[in-house]
């Protein structure tokens, strides 16, 4: 038993960095293809992005999970169609908007987010049902297509003023390929063929409202966190600003994504720990938390030691003070293993309320921040995450004290 868990660990583990791998080692083509300016730009529109797949979602992925591990698999069929009508309902009323304004970029974020959606719930089923293979092969699918559709539109396709938009153009078609691929499997594993009755719809989409409501306060306070500077940088900034901030940003997100692979990974070994002797993981707490805040700065001091002329060779010549990002967003970033540490255990005693309001008063914090800094120069925007995150993390270390 522990041997098969371990491998499937494993299997996903390899399929997440994998699948993230490709989409990174495409980030030096895309600084010189767009260059700084145009960058920026798409940065800007990946804010844009998810926001709208925040309200377009209302959490599937977690209430397809929840559902199958509560219920069963045998009415699954009605809740995912419940989902995937109430986000194209959602999409079709973003669409009206975007044409009324004749914004083609609005379409393409639409119609991205709507199929991010179905993608994920799609990935969603294939863990519950621990089919780490068919997981990982559908994720490869759309890093792949992702990959070679953006080389495609951007270096075989005649190259046009609309760059930004063929790399959108990319992202949706990739993302529509690896859905098609997944729906089509699903007719193996799940009773695709059932027609659920308004009723089933209705008891389905009442099902993933009271699950993802709630959680939306938590998901906005995360995108805050992680999305909302590059909408300030972009009004206040230039967009080529904008674009050497982003780039250093992305390079330090490498690290979240590293670890929040592993943490996915490690994640049912710890719950499993907890449930075997929760007194005596509990008495381990602090060694780990300490011991894991002795490494926060390890990743950026590498980082900073690393020659500036490494970034120009990697990003482009106009990407130097990227360096200066990656560094002190690694610094904020480097919090995350703390966190997890500290979260998970909360998550295991089913403190959420604790765990939202903590985030949301991170993010408020985070704001503010933002607001104060952003006033002085794009370079103090980095503290935000830091001081945020390390008040959050001592709002969740209170918690786990008291409990």
């Amino acid at each position: 038993m522990k041997s098969t868990l371990l491998k499937e660990s494993s299997i996903y583990l390899g399929g997440e960095l994998i699948s993230k791998a490709l989409p990174f080692l495409l980030l030096p083509y895309l600084t010189r293809a767009l260059g700084t300016e145009g960058f920026g730009e798409l940065s800007y529109y990946m804010v844009w992005l998810a926001l709208i797949s925040i309200g377009m979602s209302m959490s599937q992925e977690g209430a397809i999970a929840r559902y199958y591990y509560f219920y069963g698999r045998r009415a699954l069929p009605m809740v995912m169609w419940a989902g995937y009508l109430m986000s194209g309902v959602v999409a079709l009323i973003l669409m009206i908007i975007a044409i009324s304004y004749g914004s083609a970029v609005g379409i393409y974020l639409t119609l991205i987010a709507l199929l991010q959606t179905a993608l994920g719930v799609q990935l969603s089923l294939r863990q519950c049902q621990r089919q780490s293979v068919a997981y990982i092969t559908i994720q490869s699918l759309f890093s792949l297509s992702n990959v070679a559709l953006t080389l495609f539109f951007l270096h075989v396709w005649q190259p046009t003023a609309t760059l930004v938009n063929d790399r959108l153009l990319a992202m949706l078609l990739a993302n529509g390929i690896a859905f098609m691929v997944a729906i089509r499997w699903s007719r193996q594993t799940l009773n695709m063929r059932i027609r659920p009755s308004f009723r089933q719809l209705r008891l389905g989409l009442q099902y993933i409202l009271a699950f993802g409501v709630p959680l939306i306060f938590h998901h906005l306070s995360f995108f805050v966190k992680g999305q909302v500077d590059r909408f300030f940088i972009y009004q206040h900034y230039e967009s080529s600003e904008l674009g050497v901030y982003s780039a250093g940003v992305q390079l330090a997100a490498i690290l979240p994504i590293l670890l929040m692979a592993v943490n996915k990974a490690l994640l049912p070994h710890f719950y499993g720990s907890l449930k075997r002797n929760q007194a005596a993981v509990r008495a381990k707490l602090p060694r780990y938390f300490v011991i894991s805040l002795g490494g926060v700065c390890l990743p950026a001091m590498i980082a900073a030691a690393l020659p500036n002329s490494l970034y120009l060779w990697f990003l482009g010549e106009h990407y130097g003070e990227s360096q200066y990002y990656t560094v002190f967003y690694l610094l904020g970033y480097g919090l995350t293993v703390p966190y997890l540490i500290v979260v998970n255990y909360l998550f295991y005693l089913g403190l959420n309320k604790q765990i939202a309001a903590g985030s949301l008063i991170s993010a408020v914090v985070y704001l503010g921040l933002l607001l104060i800094f952003g006033q002085f120069s794009m370079q103090w925007i980095p503290f935000a995450l830091i001081f945020s995150n390390l008040f959050l993390i001592g709002y969740l270390v209170r918690c786990v004290k008291k409990h």
